[in-house]
């Protein structure tokens, strides 16, 4: 599983969150690559795939999101260098589903 940071909105534990770590906005979640995996649609988009920065490492287009970024994490897959490497420095993805 990788984090994720999202903005901490947890009522009284958010409150001592920040209470006694004050700089922090954001709190580590995990993002469970193989559970968003089982919800992408079988239609046309775009995938954007981040780091564990968030800064965006690729992007890509697919007429199947469900295939195209699932090929990324199939080991049986033979990859490139530079795919292997990649998927690597993963930590999470979104897509945006197109008309084509």
């Amino acid at each position: 599983m990788k984090k994720k940071s999202v903005i901490l909105d947890t009522g009284i534990a958010g409150f001592f969150f920040v209470l006694f770590f004050p700089a922090a906005r954001e709190v580590s979640i995990l993002f469970d690559i193989q559970e968003e995996l089982k919800k992408l649609p079988a239609k046309p988009g775009v995938y954007i795939m981040h780091d564990d920065r968030d800064a965006i490492i690729y992007v890509g287009k697919a007429i199947s999101l469900k295939n195209r970024v699932r090929q990324y994490f199939q080991s049986s897959r033979n990859k490139g260098v530079k795919i292997e490497q990649m998927v690597t420095r993963i930590a999470r993805f979104e897509y945006i589903v197109t008309d084509s």
